[in-house]
């Protein structure tokens, strides 16, 4: 899908650049039916090195 999508850009004479972080997922704990739920797997940010559960409280 991207490689079609620069392709047309490439026919209209425009760019394509990504100059940010990394594309992002997220994983979703699933029901007792093993259908997903909006509760996150974990609660880590994005640049997390330590998990929540683990850091000092303050």
């Amino acid at each position: 899908m991207l490689q079609k999508t620069v392709q047309r850009l490439k026919k209209d004479k425009l760019d394509f650049f990504v100059g940010g972080p990394e594309f992002e997922f997220f994983i979703f704990k699933l029901d007792e039916n093993g259908s997903p739920t909006n509760k996150p797997s974990d609660y880590g940010g994005g640049t997390s090195t330590t998990p929540r559960w683990m850091r000092p409280t303050r």
